[in-house]
């Protein structure tokens, strides 16, 4: 199955899978970010710069211009958001997830379990019909 996002649900499938991850992980560096990720009762994050951050980030991948983003424009799209974010905050633990999601020359990747961590939570999101992130 193919799964479409909107900019706002690929948003949601990072946090989604960020959240996921930091059960596993408990860092600091993740957690931090997860409250910045936190959607207010207006729909928007709690720090209104992550959302121009994502934004640009869609942006710099060319997918500016669609409204709707395939799964592998959505992946793209949040390991640039991330790898950029790591680099800022000088994040070893992001750095490693990303690192982990890496696809190989076989194309598979090197942590297969957060390949499917990350489809469940585009499942989750792109079954969302809530309020859209403007």
């Amino acid at each position: 199955m193919e799964y479409k996002l909107t900019h706002s649900q690929a948003f949601e499938a990072m946090k989604y899978f960020l959240e996921k991850y930091y059960e596993n992980t408990h860092s600091d560096d993740l957690g931090s970010l997860l409250g910045d990720l936190s959607l207010l009762q207006d729909g928007m994050p709690a720090d209104g710069a992550i959302w121009l951050e994502w934004l640009e980030s869609i942006k710099k991948m060319g997918a500016f211009q669609k409204d709707i983003l395939n799964i592998h424009e959505a992946t793209e799209v949040m390991k640039r958001f991330l790898k950029e974010y790591a680099d800022r905050i000088e994040s070893k633990d992001i750095l490693q997830l990303l690192s982990n999601m890496q696809r190989l020359k076989d194309g598979t990747t090197v942590k297969p379990i957060y390949c499917k961590g990350w489809l469940e939570a585009v499942q989750k999101a792109s079954s969302r019909n809530g309020e859209k992130l403007s």
